[in-house]
């Protein structure tokens, strides 16, 4: 009796610790959420950087200008 009791206490022991280690569905979905938008925007600059390189008499490419420099960090200033 003893044994089979410690064994069926040690799987729901188990079980639940298992199912509270997994990160919340939520936390992910942020996390994910989170990366896809810092990779859009790596995307949107080197596109924008390309229209200005290789069209910079485009009508767009003022305005590529300006959404470049909104989405730049400005440099650090130099000593």
């Amino acid at each position: 009796m003893a044994p089979r009791f410690f064994a069926v206490l040690f799987t729901v022991v188990l079980a639940v610790t298992a199912t509270s280690c997994k990160p919340k569905k939520k936390d992910m979905s942020a996390e994910l959420d989170a990366k896809f938008r810092a990779e859009q925007k790596v995307r949107l600059i080197k596109n924008y950087q390309d229209l200005v390189k290789k069209y910079p008499e485009s009508e767009y490419a003022p305005k590529a200008k300006e959404r470049l420099a909104a989405l730049q960090p400005p440099a650090p200033a130099k000593k």
